[in-house]
Parts: C-alpha cells; sequence; structure tokens
C-alpha cells in the first residue's frame, strides 16, 4: 500500500494549490482505504498536536514555578545545618534544665519555718465575760504553748 503522508500533512496544513487540493477531496471521496488512511493520520496528528501542547504548558508551568521558586525561597542550607539547629537547641535545654536543677539543690528548704510568725492572740480586748480563761489561754498562745491555750 503506498502512504501519502506528505499529501495529508500538506492538506492539513492548507498548504496545497486549489488544483491539487480540489484532486485530494475527489480522492478522499472516491478511494475508502485512501480516506480511511487519512482519517486515521489526521486522528494520530490531532493527538500529537494535543500532547505536545499539553508537554508545553507542562513546560511553561515548570519554568514559572521554578523561577518563582528561586525568586521567594532562597537556595537550601547546607544539609548539616539543620542538624547544627537541634544540637543548638539540645545545649540550650540542657544549659535550662541544669539552671533549674541547681536552683532547687541551694534553694532553701525551711524558709517557711525560719520567718514565720504567729501572731499575737488579743481575745480579751473586747470580751467582758470570762476573762481570765480566756486570758490564760491568751498568755498560752503567745508564749508557744498550743496545747494548754485550746
Amino acid at each position: 500500500m503506498e502512504t501519502f503522508y506528505e499529501q495529508f500533512e500538506i492538506y492539513l496544513e492548507g498548504a496545497m494549490d486549489e488544483q491539487d487540493r480540489r484532486d485530494f477531496e475527489r480522492r478522499l471521496e472516491a478511494d475508502e482505504a485512501f480516506r480511511m488512511e487519512f482519517e486515521s493520520y489526521r486522528a494520530i496528528r490531532s493527538s500529537l498536536q494535543e500532547n505536545w501542547k499539553a508537554q508545553a504548558q507542562t513546560e511553561a508551568l515548570q519554568n514559572t514555578l521554578q523561577g518563582l521558586g528561586r525568586e521567594y525561597f532562597p537556595a537550601a542550607s547546607e544539609p548539616g545545618a539543620s542538624a547544627k539547629s537541634g544540637l543548638r537547641w539540645l545545649w540550650i535545654a540542657g544549659a535550662v534544665a541544669a539552671c533549674a536543677l541547681l536552683a532547687l539543690l541551694f534553694w532553701p528548704k525551711d524558709l517557711y519555718q525560719q520567718f514565720y510568725q504567729t501572731p499575737i492572740a488579743a481575745l480579751t480586748v473586747r470580751s467582758e465575760g470570762q476573762q481570765q480563761l480566756l486570758q490564760r489561754a491568751e498568755a498560752a498562745f503567745n508564749s508557744g504553748d498550743f496545747a494548754r491555750a485550746t
């Protein structure tokens, strides 16, 4: 079977002169095998053109994204930089933990007992009955004998 791909391409491009175009179209109508081969060629050609358009668009998008990436995201730092950063934070956390441990070790334990002063009870200032009992309880409390004051 003879192939006519060059004629198909010239016809589809619209580059045939008027007489050749009419002859080509008459042959398409008359020869079934020629028409089938032409239709196959046209379908493959349009499929390839769509694919090439999609590839061109994909490449254009990829170039645009790479350009934006270079513009807005500077070159990635060296791989060891993130490890160094993590190590730095580990040192900082260790130093904070050491300071907290030292503060707990040297913090005075009995600060409350050391500085607490029991307030003086003045129960008899405003009471009238049972004066003597309250005065004894007050004296015991103020002297620190809490068991006798109750």
